[in-house]
């Protein structure tokens, strides 16, 4: 079996598949630099390096790793430094989605659970993107509360925000609950 060695990131990866893509970048040949990669979403890091080929940057995932990976939209970027760790360079930028592997859920995997975590953490992507001013155009035309965003108000994308953020703590107790772990059994009082 021949497994796809694509020269671009991927846009999805299924947490347990085996991942692997190169790059080519003539200004950082592999035999001088290393290209590593960050993925980020609220509450989570992931990192990994490549491999030199020749000069060309692999990046092989095993399913070991992958396995371990929290489902969700990353953003990510990707860097070169130097063999001896004195320069670095970005050299790219964007988003990859994490999905989860469904072959190691149980019966009681929840998946409307799951899709309304895509949702909130999208909307909460598009609104931390806005405030930063680099919210794409599909991210503008996202609706929150009957609007989209690009036609709120800076109060409104902040007051929004808060509110998907509780949201998403609210899911994520729902989770933990459903993995029979622990919950937060603290009373919180908030005051408008």
């Amino acid at each position: 079996m021949t497994i796809p060695n694509p020269n671009t990131e991927p846009a999805e990866i299924n947490a347990g598949d085996m991942v692997q893509w190169k790059k080519t970048l003539s200004d950082f040949p592999a035999s001088a630099w290393t290209l590593s990669y960050v993925l980020v979403k609220p509450g989570t890091q992931i990192t990994f390096d490549s491999v030199p080929d020749g000069d060309d940057h692999q990046i092989i995932l095993d399913s070991f790793l992958t396995a371990d990976y929290t489902a969700g939209t990353y953003q990510y970027q990707a860097y070169v430094t130097d063999i001896p760790g004195l320069k670095r360079h970005t050299v790219g930028r964007g988003t990859i989605k994490i999905k989860t592997d469904l072959t190691a859920q149980t019966d009681g995997y929840d998946f409307n659970l799951a899709q309304e975590r895509e949702h909130v953490e999208q909307v909460i992507e598009a609104l931390q993107a806005t405030i930063a001013k680099k919210a794409t155009r599909d991210q503008l035309s996202t609706l929150v509360g009957g609007e989209k965003i690009e036609k709120l108000r800076p109060g409104q994308v902040l007051m929004w925000l808060t509110r998907y953020k509780e949201w998403l703590a609210s899911i994520e107790q729902r989770e933990a609950l459903a993995a029979g772990e622990g919950f937060d059994d603290n009373i919180h009082i908030r005051f408008i």
